[in-house]
């Protein structure tokens, strides 16, 4: 990159409309904005749009070829927390959980794709047994992600 002086790099900044989106007093203004309900609001809803989701997935998978050591070092650790888990749970034992929840989600009665939700979170010493999982639908299942089910269901 070739070096640009002060005043050619601020004139490429009034140019192009870069100082008045970046005062100080605009700068402020935005985060404010974003702390706000109507901000949260508006990024909730921008995060679960499907533009919102594509750009999310493309920034996670830069970040991903951008720090392969890192990856690395989380994936083994996940493999090494995965091995010390109890894992009893069989196919067959899934489906007789299936038949007792009637195909149900255990939150939100809704039928549909059910996912594998642990009472006790992995990540919080649960095990993969069939004491310790319910059916559970995307939505639910998501939302609950590692909380202890006590606490979600009191949120």
């Amino acid at each position: 990159m070739a070096y640009r002086s002060k005043e050619s790099r601020r004139a490429w900044r009034k140019k192009n409309g870069y100082s008045e989106n970046h005062t100080p007093a605009a700068i402020a203004c935005r985060k404010r904005y974003k702390k706000s309900a109507k901000g949260l609001a508006n990024e909730k809803k921008y995060n679960r749009s499907s533009l919102g989701k594509k750009t999310k997935a493309k920034s996670c998978k830069k970040w991903r070829s951008r720090n392969p050591i890192r990856v690395a070092h989380y994936k083994s650790a996940r493999r090494e927390r995965l091995k010390n888990v109890l894992k009893t749970l069989t196919f067959q034992e899934w489906k007789l959980i299936l038949e007792q929840f009637e195909y149900k989600c255990t939150y939100c009665d809704v039928t549909g794709k059910l996912t594998q939700d642990h009472i006790i979170p992995i990540s919080k010493g649960g095990c993969h047994t069939k004491y310790n999982v319910v059916p559970a639908c995307m939505s639910c299942n998501a939302s609950k992600h590692d909380t202890d089910l006590e606490v979600w269901i009191n949120k």
